[in-house]
């Protein structure tokens, strides 16, 4: 929406100040990636999936709170799933999207995790750095 309420440099300019917001946010070993237009793929190392829904949940309310752009608040929709030794990247991914779409469907600006275990002890996230 944003590119086409705003253009597509605003939109990219959201996406780089997105993307930095992630990156210092995550701990020193997590990865981000951003894998479609608008689609980022945060992998949290040895971490287990309650731990994970947190840390996901903790990420959208940092982002709703940050003003990436001036012209309004930017929300995100999450979805987080575990990989399972035996399956596939692939089937993995699909968990993870299909998790992903029920968080859109659910009317966004949220987190679907693939079990509803309840969130316990979430691992801390670094302090936000500040975005320029």
């Amino acid at each position: 929406r944003i590119n086409d309420d705003y253009g597509h440099d605003c939109g990219d300019h959201v996406l780089r100040q997105l993307g930095a917001l992630l990156q210092g946010s995550l701990r020193q070993d997590d990865l981000c990636f951003r894998v479609g237009g608008e689609e980022f793929l945060v992998l949290l190392k040895d971490l287990p999936q309650d731990k994970a829904a947190g840390v996901a949940e903790r990420l959208r309310a940092q982002i709703a709170a940050t003003p990436l752009h001036a012209r309004g608040a930017v929300t995100v929709s999450i979805g987080v799933t575990a990989h399972i030794r035996s399956e596939s990247v692939s089937t993995w991914s699909k968990r993870c999207d299909e998790r992903l779409y029920t968080a859109k469907r659910q009317g966004r600006n949220c987190v679907v995790a693939h079990s509803s275990a309840a969130v316990a002890n979430v691992t801390p996230l670094k302090p936000p750095r500040q975005i320029v």
